[in-house]
């Protein structure tokens, strides 16, 4: 996919609006699988590493671009270019992922939280969502997030957590995607309050089996859940 000709923002998401009311595909807001699947529309996560034309495999196919917690090295600016280039893109729908992990990351978390402001001015800038990931980090986002009064949405990709912590993160204005492994009760918070979404993930998974162990526990039809999250993407990303 090119970088250049940035300003078909217009056509892009008239493409995306046809292509979501006339048809019956699943929604998979965070993939690191690069495979395009008829059924899906996916939003492929790409690190600084950047991408080729190749990777646009189908109209369907969008991605989000940043630096994940796990990549953060001091010499981290070098990559600045490189990505605020890529998230600058019409088919880049969200900046991330980025964030914080306590467990994972084999930086400090000063410097962790150094790089995730700047994915927040990048997220404000530019206008597109933020797609967070955190691990065991709960407290110091919410804390830059009152620092930073972001005004585009956030959402935790992943999320494991309980009921009480779903709320808490819902009460922030942050919204939830699930993958194959969830807590139930946080599950049916979200799904209550619309700020539930649906991804594979990392995992070599078809999304219709996400999206089959989701309505299950929620007792919600697949397809009226699949037309819930097509709906709710349009909404955030067809403006």
């Amino acid at each position: 996919m090119s970088t250049e000709n940035t300003g078909n923002f217009p056509s892009v998401f008239s493409v995306l609006f046809y292509i979501l009311m006339a048809t019956d595909k699943f929604i998979d807001i965070h993939t690191h699988n690069e495979t395009a699947d008829s059924h899906t529309i996916s939003v492929v996560n790409k690190d600084m590493t950047g991408w080729g034309r190749s990777d646009k495999q189908s109209p369907d196919t969008y991605f989000s671009v940043g630096i994940h917690p796990w990549k953060v090295t001091p010499n981290w600016k070098e990559h600045i270019p490189i990505v605020e280039n890529m998230a600058k893109h019409p088919d880049v729908l969200m900046v991330g992922e980025c964030g914080l992990d306590k467990v994972h990351g084999e930086c400090d978390m000063e410097l962790q939280k150094e790089v995730f402001r700047w994915h927040i001015l990048l997220s404000e800038r530019l206008e597109k969502p933020l797609l967070i990931h955190c691990v065991k980090a709960f407290d110091e986002l919410f804390r830059i997030k009152k620092e930073t009064a972001p005004q585009q949405l956030w959402i935790v990709h992943g999320f494991r957590g309980k009921k009480e912590q779903a709320i808490q993160l819902m009460r922030n204005g942050i919204e939830l995607s699930f993958g194959e492994r969830f807590n139930e009760d946080a599950l049916h918070e979200a799904y209550e309050c619309n700020k539930l979404w649906i991804e594979t993930d990392d995992k070599q998974i078809r999304i219709e089996s996400v999206y089959d162990v989701i309505s299950d526990k929620l007792n919600c039809p697949v397809g009226q859940l699949a037309d819930r999250m097509r709906t709710k993407f349009l909404r955030v990303f067809g403006k």
